[in-house]
């Protein structure tokens, strides 16, 4: 398989970096999370923002360096891997996001032209984009929350989405969610 065709590149610091997922990256994924997909749940369920921004960070640096390994393994000269520390200081959460978005984006275009090419269609269920989702919960925040954007950037995503659920509920745009139990419905 060719390395055009394996995954996304990003720029890190000014250097070019292919994110690829290898059999090497995936046993190192299995390791940490138990497989890949307890990789989504770990992300989505980081217990605040710090540890999701740490886990998004080693899965670059894996993903980025695998690039890496492969290019010295092929050539006489040698790159040095990307370290967490150099992409904590030389990114942005929305550089990570950016890079989420281009890495899941190569596989999804990937999918979608095998999935043609079988005459297949993939259903995207009403997923929305990392951008549209990061532009809601700043806008939540921000408009509808009234806290400052530096604030809600630092935010754990779940206190966020739960405070806006709890706004919708003083709105009365919503009704509380209420846990039932079945002796409550068969007396």
């Amino acid at each position: 398989m060719d390395m055009e065709d394996r995954g996304a590149i990003i720029t890190v610091g000014g250097e070019q970096y292919q994110l690829v997922l290898t059999t090497r990256a995936t046993k190192e994924i299995a390791k940490r999370y138990g497989g890949l997909e307890d990789l989504g749940n770990k992300l989505m369920k980081s217990e605040n923002f710090e540890m999701a921004l740490d886990e998004i960070v080693w899965l670059i640096v894996l993903l980025a360096n695998q690039s890496v390994l492969i290019h010295n393994l092929q050539n006489a000269e040698k790159r040095e891997l990307l370290t967490e520390e150099a992409v904590e200081l030389l990114t942005s959460p929305l550089d990570l996001a950016d890079y989420k978005k281009r890495h899941y984006g190569s596989h999804d275009e990937r999918h979608e032209a095998l999935c043609k090419k079988r005459g297949l269609r993939k259903k995207l269920g009403g997923r929305v984009t990392d951008e549209e989702l990061f532009a809601r919960l700043i806008y939540y925040g921000v408009t509808q929350l009234h806290r400052p954007e530096s604030k809600v950037w630092f935010t754990p995503v779940g206190d966020l989405l739960d405070q806006w659920e709890i706004h919708k509920q003083f709105l009365g745009l919503e009704k509380p969610k209420r846990e039932c139990f079945i002796d409550d419905i068969i007396p």
